[in-house]
């Protein structure tokens, strides 16, 4: 619940394969519907609900229309979760669960009850990310 009470954050994900390959990216949100990624030594994107914009290799921008407009926030890990398993981690509570394939450690902070860091692994690939400026990110605007 208190994730889905926010109004704005930024996030740092490492997404990783079996291989040794690994893609970063930045991505900040702005509720209700919008966010902006930069892939690292790549493109930059901002969705505004059904609104889609992509950055081109020169820095100029296109406009698309997605099928089913950008919403945020979507937290569902409680849902979700079976079988989690709810440990003390320093200062931050750890709860991991298994969800669709896929085994997910969240950090949660028991002061917020706000989720600060995450992993899921199914083994071939991980994703990890960081949370950072929860309601404090900068505001996303529509590019020119």
């Amino acid at each position: 619940a208190a994730m889905n009470a926010l109004k704005s954050l930024e996030e740092n994900q490492i997404v990783r394969d079996a291989a040794g390959n690994q893609l970063r990216a930045h991505f900040e949100f702005n509720a209700p519907d919008r966010m902006r990624y930069t892939i690292e030594n790549g493109p930059t994107s901002v969705q505004i609900g059904s609104n889609d914009y992509q950055q081109r290799p020169d820095g100029t921008w296109f406009a698309n229309q997605r099928g089913v407009p950008f919403v945020w926030p979507q937290y569902a890990y409680a849902t979700v979760a079976e079988q989690a398993r709810v440990n003390d981690e320093g200062a931050l509570k750890a709860v991991s669960f298994a969800w669709n394939g896929f085994d997910f450690k969240v950090w949660i902070d028991p002061q917020t009850a706000r989720i600060v860091r995450y992993s899921l692994t199914d083994g071939a690939r991980t994703v990890e990310g960081t949370y950072s400026a929860l309601d404090a990110a900068a505001t996303i605007e529509a590019p020119k």
